[in-house]
């Protein structure tokens, strides 16, 4: 770019300034010529100063369940944070349980997340990181409920929610149970055939 049309282009943006009409705009370079241009406020931003329509801060969140839960047993979720930004970035993480409509779910005492030590994480830029919440499922046949986490991006103040849900049948009596139960069964089916033995000799 000439200098006579950088002069240019500045005067015209101090005037716009001066007179109070349009937009406020900045400067950096073009992403594929790199020669110095002017934006509009709002249409994207300078990162390391060159122009992108895109936040400077980009992500991706995905969440990853077991495919099986055992009652009153911590599992493991595993939250996956992909860095799509320029820089590093630092992401706050929550969790709400919900319905299938996305509503706050009447069953949500019988999912407890445990975010301790999972609800903060720092990406570099272009990495990947994870981080792991606790879920503990306190019934078996009661829910059909999903789990939102929602990673806030500091330095786009943005946040994205990725999903994960639990059936009633992903969930599962532990073994102390099955043997309990077990052991139940067999002390009222064994009086039943030690009489019908009887009755029949």
């Amino acid at each position: 770019m000439g200098a006579e049309m950088k002069v240019f282009l500045a005067l015209a943006i101090a005037l716009t300034l001066s007179t109070g009409i349009g937009y406020s705009a900045f400067c950096c370079k073009d992403n594929v010529t790199l020669e110095d241009r002017c934006y509009v406020s709002g249409s994207g931003q300078c990162c390391g100063g060159i122009f992108y329509a895109d936040s400077c801060h980009n992500f991706t969140i995905r969440v990853y369940g077991p495919g099986n839960y055992i009652v009153a047993e911590p599992t493991e979720l595993i939250v996956e944070i992909d860095n799509t930004g320029l820089y590093g970035d630092s992401y706050e993480l929550s969790a709400v349980v919900v319905d299938r409509a996305g509503l706050p779910s009447p069953n949500s005492h019988l999912i407890i997340v445990n975010m301790d030590a999972a609800d903060e994480l720092d990406v570099a830029a272009g990495a990947t990181g994870f981080t792991r919440p606790q879920v503990t499922v306190l019934a078996a046949n009661l829910v059909t409920d999903c789990i939102n986490i929602t990673a806030h991006s500091v330095g786009a103040d943005m946040n994205k929610t990725a999903v994960t849900c639990i059936d009633s049948v992903d969930v599962s009596l532990s073994l102390d149970e099955f043997q309990f139960i077990g052991l139940v069964l067999m002390m009222l089916i064994a009086p039943i055939i030690i009489i019908t033995k009887f009755k029949r000799g």
